[in-house]
């Protein structure tokens, strides 16, 4: 009976820490359940409204690459592209970042009218997110800390089997860049080729390089590599799978100091 009961404890258990807060995510959460307003905040520039845009997310899962529909945007005030990144027909919120269960996301422009924005292919997700900062040794010890209990510690190697699977050996500072020249010559200054690889099992989210200084002969798709100030976003913010490499390519006399400095590592 003992046995049984054990067995039934870890059952519970696990589907309780992979189902909890997403019972019903398939029929409950769907990206045009993301609610868009807009409203006058009353303030003009160059006799021109501004405008407040509110994203609003009610359901239980986190939505992931948020894109709007934004044909023909323009502000008469500069929208940092760690907000809104518009490319062509399309705007991704926040660097296509993540809207959070039951938070707002609210960015700001100005112009004659109001633009017509509506979600236009967002995903969501539920995968763990797990911070880069956690340390091996936290985990060690909160595997250790387990009664000898036969079936306390097969309850908790269960639990932590779903948080750490694939994320042993990976952190930031596994995130390879490198960088080297294509031959080609631009107004006699070299195009230098960057290459950012992921030799990990888990995915990087949101990965920010360091760019002070970063300038380019010939434009950087903002998709590709975003600037502010002196951090680079990577790709729009969006995924790195495993074994795979991102590459965008600028030209410019010498190499820029390009570094790995944030992210998110997303293991499921």
């Amino acid at each position: 009976m003992a046995s049984n009961a054990c067995k039934l404890l870890c059952l519970v258990l696990s589907l309780a820490f992979v189902t909890q807060g997403y019972a019903f995510i398939w029929r409950d959460c769907k990206p045009n359940d993301l609610i868009v307003t807009q409203s006058k905040t009353g303030k003009l520039v160059q006799n021109k409204p501004e405008w407040e845009v509110k994203v609003t997310n009610p359901c239980k899962c986190q939505f992931l690459h948020v894109k709007l529909s934004c044909a023909g945007f323009s502000s008469v005030t500069p929208i940092s592209s760690s907000v809104l990144i518009h490319v062509n027909d399309n705007c991704y919120l926040g660097g296509a970042g993540m809207v959070m269960p039951h938070l707002d996301v609210v960015f700001n422009y100005v112009w004659d009218t109001s633009f017509d924005f509506k979600e236009n292919g967002t995903k969501f997700s539920t995968d763990i997110i797990m911070p880069q900062n956690i340390s091996r040794k936290k985990l060690h010890q909160n595997q250790t800390m387990a009664s000898p209990d036969a079936c306390k510690v097969l309850c908790l190697v269960l639990l932590f089997a779903f948080v750490i699977q694939g994320y042993g050996d990976c952190g930031l500072n596994y995130l390879s860049v490198k960088q080297s020249k294509t031959g080609k010559l631009v107004q006699n200054k070299p195009e230098w080729e960057v290459r950012v690889t992921n030799p990990c099992k888990c995915k990087f989210q949101y990965v920010k390089l360091s760019c002070a200084g970063f300038q380019s002969v010939t434009p950087v798709p903002t998709s590709a590599l975003s600037k502010s100030g002196d951090q680079c976003l990577l790709d729009a913010g969006k995924l790195i799978f495993p074994h795979v490499d991102f590459v965008f390519k600028y030209v410019w006399d010498t190499s820029f100091d390009l570094k790995v400095v944030d992210g998110v590592i997303v293991c499921s």
